[in-house]
C-alpha cells in the first residue's frame, strides 16, 4: 500500500528542478492518465477454527500483552493489546458469551484495560494514552462502569492540569462521586485534590475539602493533613483552622508521618513557638523535631469497650447470615474464643490477604505458609482462614499444606457465610484483655479504610484496630 505516492523519495530524479513540481509528473501514466487509485485495505476474513484452536491461538497472542504489564512497559503493552485486537477482529470465538462480547467490539477482557489504566501514573507523558483508554472503555463499557475503575485516576489526570480549570474540574468530579449511591470514596481522592490546592495555593478549595471529608464520614490520613497545613500557613487568618486541623490529627491519625511532622514544625517556627514540642500538651503525645518522628500513644481499650466491639463483632455477623445459619453464629465465635484461650497466639495472621497479596488475583497457599514459617521463628503465630479456600484437589500441594497447618494447630477455619475479617478482628479484641502487657499483632493487607462493617462499629474500635 502506498506505491506511486505524490512526493515520494523514490528511485532516481530527486527533486527535479526544484521549483516545487518536479516530482509530479512520476505520479503520472505515459499516455497523461492518471493512475488507478489503490484499493482500500479490507479487513482480514473471519478464520473459523475449533475451540481449542481458538484458545491456543488466543493465548499465543495473549503473551506478549501479559510480558509487558509484567514489565511496566506501557507503549509496549498498548502496542501488543492494538496487536491481540487486530487478530481478535478476524477471529470470531467460540463460546457464545464471548461471541457475544466479540460482536460488541469487546476484544480485550474488561480487567487487561484495568490493568492498563492503573499503568498510567505519569499525568505527562501517559495523558494521550490514558484519554484513548478512558473513550475506548466508555464506549465498550459504558461511562458507569469506565468510572469505578478509573475514579482516582480521571481526577488525578484533571487537577495536574495547569491552571485551576482542571482543579476545579477534579472537584466536581469528586462531587458527582459523593452523591452516587454505593459508591466507595477513599481518603486518596483527598490527597490528589489537596496537593493540587497547594500547588496553586487554593486555601479556599483545600478548606471545602476537609469540610467535604468530614460530612461523607471519610478520616484522613497524615499525608492529607499535611497538605492542609501547607496550605493554610500562607495565611495568617487560618491560625485558628490549623489548631482545629491538629485536632483532627489527634482524632483520626495514631502515627504521624515524617511529612506531617516537618509541617508541625513549620507552623511551630511562624507563630515563633519555642519548638514542636511546645504542641505535646494538644497531641498528648511524644513529639522530637530534631528526628522528625512524632507518635500518639497506644490506644487501650477499657473493659466496657471491648465488651461492647465484641458484641458489636457478633450481632452484625448474625445480622447478614442468612436466615438458617443465624443460629449457628454465636456458636462459631465460642468455638474461635476457645481456641484462641487454648493456642494464646501473638500474631494473628489475615491468610486470604497475605496469599493473595502481589499473586495477579490467585490465592497462594505456599506464600501464607511462606509468611507463617517465617513469622514462626519469633512468635507464636496463628492464622485465621475462611472455608471457602480450604477446598482443592486430594493430594495436591495445597492440600499438604492445609493438612499440615490442621494438624499443628496452626490455624482457624472460619465456616462459610460469615465473613473471615470479623474473625480476626474479634480476636484482638479479646486477646487486649488476655494480654494486656503486650501488644496483639496482626498481619493483613487490609487497612479496614473502606471496610464494609465500618458503618456499625464506634470510631474507636478503628483506631484501636
Amino acid at each position: 500500500v502506498g506505491v506511486g505516492v505524490v512526493g515520494g523519495g523514490g528511485g532516481g530524479g530527486g527533486g527535479g528542478d526544484g521549483d516545487g513540481d518536479g516530482d509530479a509528473p512520476r505520479a503520472m501514466e505515459e499516455d497523461g492518465k492518471e493512475p488507478e487509485p489503490e484499493p482500500e485495505p479490507q479487513p482480514e476474513p473471519e478464520q473459523r477454527l475449533s475451540k481449542k484452536e481458538y484458545e491456543k491461538q488466543s493465548s499465543k497472542w495473549m503473551q506478549p500483552l501479559s510480558e509487558r504489564m509484567d514489565a511496566g512497559d506501557l507503549e509496549g503493552a498498548i502496542a501488543a493489546a492494538e496487536a491481540y485486537k487486530r487478530w481478535s477482529r478476524g477471529c470470531p470465538p467460540r463460546k457464545e458469551k464471548r461471541r457475544s462480547d466479540w460482536e460488541k467490539g469487546r476484544h480485550l477482557p474488561f480487567n487487561t484495560y484495568r490493568r492498563l489504566c492503573s499503568m498510567c501514573t505519569d499525568p505527562e507523558k501517559h495523558r494521550a494514552i490514558f484519554t484513548g483508554l478512558l473513550a475506548e472503555l466508555e464506549k465498550l463499557y459504558g461511562k458507569e462502569k469506565a468510572l469505578r475503575i478509573t475514579d482516582i485516576l480521571q481526577i488525578k489526570f484533571l487537577a495536574s492540569e495547569p491552571g485551576t480549570a482542571g482543579l476545579h474540574k477534579a472537584r466536581d468530579l469528586l462531587a458527582t462521586l459523593l452523591q452516587k449511591k454505593g459508591f466507595k470514596i477513599r481518603r486518596r481522592h483527598f490527597e490528589i485534590l489537596l496537593e493540587g490546592c497547594v500547588r496553586e495555593a487554593d486555601t479556599t478549595l483545600a478548606l471545602e475539602l476537609r469540610a467535604q471529608a468530614d460530612e461523607c464520614g471519610c478520616a484522613l490520613g497524615p499525608a492529607a493533613y499535611a497538605l492542609l497545613m501547607q496550605t493554610c500557613r500562607s495565611e495568617e487568618k487560618l491560625w485558628a483552622t490549623g489548631k482545629e486541623i491538629v485536632k483532627d490529627i489527634c482524632r483520626n491519625v495514631s502515627i504521624i508521618n515524617q511529612s506531617c511532622v516537618e509541617q508541625l514544625s513549620e507552623w511551630c517556627k511562624d507563630r515563633d513557638l519555642p519548638s514542636i514540642a511546645g504542641l505535646q500538651a494538644t497531641l498528648d503525645g511524644l513529639c522530637s523535631d530534631g528526628t522528625h518522628t512524632c507518635r500518639l500513644p497506644r490506644f487501650k481499650l477499657t473493659a466496657e469497650q471491648r465488651s461492647k466491639f465484641m458484641d458489636e463483632i457478633v450481632k452484625l455477623q448474625t445480622d447478614n447470615a442468612m436466615e438458617n445459619n443465624k443460629r449457628h453464629v454465636a456458636p462459631e465465635f465460642a468455638r474461635f474464643r476457645n481456641w484462641l484461650q487454648k493456642h494464646k497466639p501473638e500474631v494473628l495472621i489475615d491468610a486470604a490477604n497475605c496469599g493473595f497479596y502481589q499473586n495477579r488475583g490467585e490465592f497462594s497457599f505456599a506464600r501464607a505458609d511462606d509468611v507463617l514459617k517465617q513469622l514462626s521463628q519469633k512468635f507464636r503465630c496463628k492464622l485465621v482462614l475462611s472455608k471457602t479456600r480450604s477446598q482443592m484437589k486430594k493430594n495436591s500441594r495445597d492440600d499438604r499444606i492445609l493438612g499440615r497447618w490442621i494438624r499443628d494447630g496452626s490455624v482457624f477455619i472460619t465456616p462459610k457465610g460469615l465473613n473471615d475479617d470479623s474473625f480476626w478482628m474479634y480476636g484482638a479484641v479479646m486477646l487486649s484483655e488476655h494480654e494486656p502487657s503486650r501488644r496483639i499483632y496482626i498481619l493483613s493487607n487490609d487497612l479496614l479504610r473502606d471496610h464494609h462493617l465500618m458503618a456499625k462499629y464506634d470510631p474507636a474500635f478503628f483506631r484501636f484496630m
